[in-house]
């Protein structure tokens, strides 16, 4: 698998209503709207610590406060050779996005995302081509996404902070909307590594369950490994315990499942 870094500096722009406005985007020539570089990972609220001061510090937040009440627009580019392109799909993850996310590449929507604490895999194959591509992501911090939903029943009569802003809603950070040590801060923006995969087996999650016998002398583990792979590729899976050696694996095709199972014991196993 061939994977390109995304990480580093992008450009980042904010959807005033008065000069531009989220119908304009993913363009990024929109008149009269100023372009920051931006940290990836990283939020708004650091690509413009020049204009609000940090956010860390004395009373900065509330300079930051506009921050919350836009859009904002991500953008760079990428370049593809033709060799990546044959016999290969390509996958653009983001391993944090925050929050409530649009992702557009060359111009084309690819897909969007709304969950601070889950990764988002695109398969943007039919998207891409040879030469330069370019990116972009559109970002609220939450409060626009879900302004229209209704409050009904799921708010205390002493909360008229989440009442406004829907913050049941969002899958994020809840001392994001302030708590007792913390000031309100809806921080945007894409705050974990992302990057391109080029291959045609995608590997996702995996997860290990284990069971002792009763004098723990023996641990078997049950190991699921999840794929994202075509129904006719052959694939071949393979675990190893590090401290012995010992290894298992699978071979075949995936077919209608999205995962295999591998099966291995550990004897005389070190307890935590």
């Amino acid at each position: 698998m061939k994977t390109i870094d995304l990480c580093g500096t992008w450009q980042v722009r904010g959807a005033t209503f008065y000069h531009g406005t989220t119908r304009e985007f993913p363009k990024q020539n929109v008149p009269f709207v100023p372009s920051y570089p931006a940290p990836v990972p990283g939020t708004v609220q650091e690509a413009l610590e020049h204009i609000t001061g940090d956010v860390h510090y004395g009373h900065n937040v509330l300079n930051a406060r506009f921050i919350e009440e836009q859009y904002w627009l991500y953008t760079r580019s990428f370049f593809l050779t033709q060799e990546d392109l044959v016999d290969n799909r390509i996958r653009l993850v983001f391993e944090g996005l925050d929050l409530a996310a649009y992702i557009y590449v060359n111009g084309q929507p690819a897909g969007a995302h709304k969950n601070f604490y889950y990764p988002c895999r695109l398969d943007v194959t039919q998207y891409v081509h040879v030469g330069e591509n370019t990116l972009a992501v559109r970002l609220d911090s939450g409060m626009l996404e879900y302004s229209k939903k209704t409050a009904e029943h799921h708010y205390s009569v002493d909360d008229e902070l989440a009442f406004m802003l829907r913050r049941q809603y969002a899958r994020k950070p809840q001392n994001s909307y302030e708590w007792d040590w913390c000031p309100r801060c809806l921080t945007v923006g894409i705050y974990k590594p992302c990057y391109l995969e080029i291959s045609s087996v995608f590997v996702n999650e995996a997860s290990v369950m284990h069971k002792l016998s009763n004098d723990f002398s023996v641990a078997e583990l049950h190991i699921r490994q999840f794929l994202d792979a075509p129904p006719h590729v052959p694939v071949k899976v393979v675990a190893q315990i590090c401290e012995t050696g010992a290894r298992t694996s699978w071979e075949g095709v995936l077919e209608d499942r999205d995962h295999v199972r591998l099966d291995m014991k550990i004897q005389e196993p070190r307890l935590w």
